[in-house]
């Protein structure tokens, strides 16, 4: 049979479809986002009462070893560094943290043990000796000169910033994790 002759009836009703369902397909409208989709035109036989359909397995990603065969250390977040609680008095096994009670005129911090200078000893927040802790990597000069470290993990019970004294932490050696 010739579809492609002038004025055959069935070519033209083919032709017709063919052009119906690509207008539709052109000019369709995504109802939900109101943007344009392309519906493409799929012609397929009709299948056979036998077939099945056959499911391909989704490949999987294998993840690649390092040189070594180990994961690196992990990297710090921008503008930190570790430090190592030292306390500067040795027969403390401890650094106690503080926080800003309040500024003065200069902008400087007034610094105060964490959460008084008159709680109980059972209040306070002692960091063990060894710990490594992480902080922001520029130290705050406080109200009388003295420098403490903004720790970022570590936060007083209603969110306060806490701090360290410079005097009671080094820096970690840079062949400490995540350094």
């Amino acid at each position: 049979m010739n579809f492609h002759k002038p004025g055959h009836p069935k070519g033209r009703v083919v032709f017709f479809l063919l052009g119906i369902l690509s207008v539709l397909s052109i000019s369709a409208t995504y109802a939900l986002a109101g943007g344009t989709i392309f519906l493409p035109l799929i012609i397929q036989p009709s299948p056979s009462p036998t077939a099945t359909a056959t499911l391909t397995p989704t490949p999987t990603l294998t993840p690649t070893a390092t040189l070594e065969g180990t994961p690196g250390p992990t990297p710090l977040p921008g503008g930190t560094l570790q430090l190592v609680v030292t306390p500067s008095n040795p027969e403390k096994a401890w650094a106690l943290a503080f926080f800003a009670k309040s500024y003065n005129d200069a902008g400087r911090p007034v610094m105060q043990i964490y959460p008084s200078d008159s709680a109980p000893d059972s209040l306070r927040i002692k960091i063990p000796k060894g710990e490594i802790v992480l902080a922001l990597d520029t130290p705050v000069t406080a109200d009388g000169g003295a420098k403490f470290w903004q720790l970022v993990e570590i936060e007083g019970e209603d969110g306060e910033d806490l701090f360290l004294k410079a005097v009671d932490v080094t820096k970690a050696p840079l062949d400490e994790p995540g350094n």
